[in-house]
């Protein structure tokens, strides 16, 4: 569902600005962070806020996800 909904945002920009639309996959780039933590580092602060080290790795990620789409050509 997740990339329905992204191909058809990224379609509707694509008809309406020259600008490059990059979307975030925060939930996969979570699970990822999660999957990497030290053994016994807590990623949540409670049932709905990561800890300030897994905003650090999310800034990282979402960083990379910019440099990949600014550096690869937009389709005509």
């Amino acid at each position: 569902m997740q990339e329905q909904i992204f191909s058809s945002l990224r379609r509707n920009a694509d008809a309406v600005t020259s600008s490059a639309l990059v979307l975030f996959d925060e939930a996969t780039a979570i699970r990822t962070i999660a999957a990497k933590a030290p053994k016994g580092k807590a990623c949540w602060r409670d049932t709905h806020h990561p800890y300030e080290w897994v905003h650090a790795e999310l800034a990282v990620a979402a960083g990379a996800e910019l440099s990949r789409a600014t550096a690869a050509p937009r389709a005509p």
